[in-house]
Formats: C-alpha cells, structure tokens, sequence
C-alpha cells in the first residue's frame, strides 16, 4: 500500500491554497493529521499493538489519508476564492458589498475572462474598472450589489 499518491493529492492542494492565501486549512491539516493522529496512530500500532515499523507505516498512512481528505473538503468549499479575491484592489474598491454568489458570477463571467487574454490590465479607479487589451478596451461600473458593462471600445 502506497500513501504517494495521497501525498501527492495534499501536497498539490496545500501548495495552491497557501499561493492564494489561505493558510489557515493547511495549519489545521498539519497539526492534526501529521502532529496528532499520525504520532498517536504509528505510536499505538508500533507498541501496544506489537505491530513494529508496520505500524509505524500505517499510522503514517492514516495521518496522510485524514491530510488529504481534509484539504480536498477544504479546496472544494472554495475558502481560499474569497481569501484571495479580497487581497485585490478590484474587492476593495467595488467587490466588498458584493455577496457570494455575485463575486463567483463577476469572476466567472467577467474577470476571468478578461484576465484570461494575454496582455490584459485590469485598471481600477473610483468610477469603475477598465480592462484593456491590445484589441479592445472595456468599462465596468459598480453598484452596491451589481454591476455592468457600459463601454467597448476597439483599439
């Protein structure tokens, strides 16, 4: 039995999470999966249960197992969206009235593929934002609770 690929599964999600942001998931997976039940597991399957270094491997295969289980739940809730979203001057500006399901609607439909093409600024004033490409340039204005696009200009 390899635990590599659960290994594998965890290191890739704590890695992405922690580059948007949101430590805090990986904090908790690692004190109680590779701190508590880890130890406690390979302790108590190596001594009270006679199992030798077997039982050193297979609590460390649990520890790992409840590391990835956790950190996938963790991913799929999409925590670490909101924790990076609110580190942009976009959210500070026009985002941080917006709910939920709006900021998912606006980065999906708007942001993401804008920020999507290759050479585009997102530029961010009071009025609204702006994104430019080489091709075409268009403007976005805000509401407390919505938004739409009132401008396309080619360049």
């Amino acid at each position: 039995m390899s635990v590599l690929p659960l290994y594998a599964i965890a290191l890739v999600v704590t890695g992405s999470m922690r580059g948007a942001g949101d430590t805090k998931p990986a904090m908790i997976s690692s004190i109680i999966g590779r701190n508590i039940l880890t130890i406690a597991f390979a302790w108590y399957l190596a001594f009270p249960m006679d199992m030798d270094f077997t039982g050193v491997w297979i609590g460390m295969a649990i520890g790992k197992l409840f590391d990835t289980i956790f950190m996938s739940v963790a991913w799929y809730r999409r925590g670490w969206f909101y924790v990076a979203l609110k580190q942009t001057e976009i959210y500070r500006t026009h985002l941080k009235e917006f709910s939920l399901d709006m900021l998912y609607q606006y980065c999906r439909e708007v942001r993401g593929s804008f920020m999507a093409q290759k050479g585009t600024l997102e530029i961010v004033n009071d009025d609204g934002v702006v994104y430019k490409s080489e091709a075409k340039e268009t403007k976005f204005e805000f509401t407390q609770k919505s938004y739409s696009c009132v401008k396309t200009t080619n360049t």
